[in-house]
């Protein structure tokens, strides 16, 4: 592989569509799927990981076929703040659906200098309006809203 491949965004684009599905997938065993109609904890992830892969591969076959832009630098802040962000949604089972997701609206903003924390207070608000009214009471499901203790 050479490194002009390496540099490109679109490789890197690909690449973490294509392992983010497939651990996503690998978590979501872990869940039962349910059905179309009554969707069970592992279905949605299960089918966001279907569609990551393959997109991923069709984007890394395109950087064989294409030219692509480059990456000027890579800058550690964001990439860690969304990084950890991910990660504290994965114990959304320990700390609940409500502070999970507060946390990971608030971690990845601090990823950005240009944060205006206002509209952080209104996006998390929204957001947590949003899980709970779509996943708690639309479909029903069983996620823990705050910690277990």
């Amino acid at each position: 592989m050479n490194s002009a491949l390496l540099a490109r965004k679109d490789f890197w684009v690909g690449l973490f569509f294509v392992l983010f599905g497939l651990v996503t997938y690998w978590t979501a065993l872990d869940y039962p799927t349910g059905s179309a109609l009554r969707m069970g904890p592992g279905y949605f992830p299960r089918i966001v990981a279907g569609l990551l892969v393959p997109v991923g591969l069709i984007v890394l076959w395109g950087t064989w076929r294409t030219e692509g832009e480059c990456i000027e630098r890579i800058r550690p802040r964001p990439l860690l703040a969304v990084t950890l962000a991910v990660l504290v949604f994965v114990f959304v089972n320990r700390l609940g659906i409500l502070v999970s997701a507060t946390l990971v609206v608030v971690i990845a903003a601090t990823g950005s200098p240009e944060t205006r924390w206002r509209e952080v207070a209104i996006s998390v608000i929204v957001l947590n309006l949003f899980v709970y009214l779509v996943f708690v009471r639309g479909l029903g499901l069983q996620f823990p809203l705050f910690p277990r203790m």
